[in-house]
């Protein structure tokens, strides 16, 4: 998928191997011996991860792809974006078999290797590059991102369409807008019966102009955020702090979601982007 980056949006990729992690924590703690909490560890990481994200970006969109349940590192890096957004952020992603990055070297060399490890995972690997996780921030000053999680109860095209009507009447711009779409695969036809793209369907009749593009997965990470953004154009003078003051639901959990919260199985997660209009 090909996102063009308009003046003032920043999309900013990340790879992470877990043969990375105990160097980088050994770097920070080199730096910070006396390092004062996880939350510090963790937005420490998130800086050597996305160097060019600047302290005064806004982070509006985290998108990530894993093949690991337990991998710390989609933890990390949830915690320290939601952290750094004060929760103002929309999150979308899938666990699955490969996960593989532009970051990386993309020779079919490289690949099959990696194909390899994930067929023959018993073999002796010197550098566990295999588990990882890969993804990207989306920042900006004019960017909008809403996210909605589908629950395991949502059963037919009219329920789905309920909760898409969440992101519509939030008022995001349908300009310039992209979206994505991460499915448990245990949400297919047998899921409606046997009624086949129901969930992708509905969202193209709800948002005809946008783009979306999505995958199956062996579970879902993402949480449910749609700002008003109507409110937003009627008090544009307003800043981010006065508005974080203005709703409770900001304030819960600013500090640490619970794998609870992110973690999900037999859902469905739409994220849509903005980066506003021409």
């Amino acid at each position: 998928m090909m996102i063009p980056e308009k003046p003032g949006c920043k999309i900013l990729p990340f790879h992470l191997a877990e043969n990375l992690l105990e160097g980088y924590i050994e770097e920070i703690k080199r730096d910070l011996p006396y390092l004062e909490s996880e939350a510090v560890l963790q937005e420490k990481l998130l800086e050597k991860v996305i160097p060019d994200l600047k302290p005064t970006d806004k982070v509006r969109c985290l998108i990530l792809l894993s093949n690991g349940l337990d991998l710390p590192f989609s933890m990390h890096i949830l915690q320290a974006a939601t952290r750094r957004s004060k929760s103002r952020l929309a999150i979308g992603g899938a666990v699955g078999d490969l996960c593989w990055s532009s970051l990386k070297d993309t020779s079919m060399l490289a690949l099959m290797r990696e194909l390899f490890y994930f067929s023959y995972q018993t073999v002796p690997v010197a550098e566990n590059s295999y588990m990882s996780t890969s993804g990207f921030v989306i920042a900006g000053d004019n960017v909008q991102a809403a996210s909605v999680l589908l629950q395991r109860k949502v059963r037919s095209e009219k329920r789905v369409m309920e909760e898409l009507r969440k992101l519509k009447d939030s008022g995001i711009c349908e300009d310039n807008s992209f979206a994505f779409m991460f499915a448990c695969c245990g949400r297919g036809e047998n899921h409606y019966r046997g009624k086949a793209g129901v969930e992708a369907g509905a969202f193209i009749k709800m948002f005809p102009r946008t783009p979306l593009i999505g995958i199956y997965g062996n579970g879902e990470l993402g949480v449910s955020h749609i700002p008003d953004f109507k409110q937003k154009e009627d008090n544009s003078n307003i800043s981010d702090n006065q508005q974080d003051q203005k709703s409770e639901s900001r304030k819960r959990g600013a500090e640490y979601l619970a794998p609870g919260q992110f973690l999900h199985s037999f859902t469905t997660i739409f994220v849509m982007v903005s980066l506003g209009k021409v």
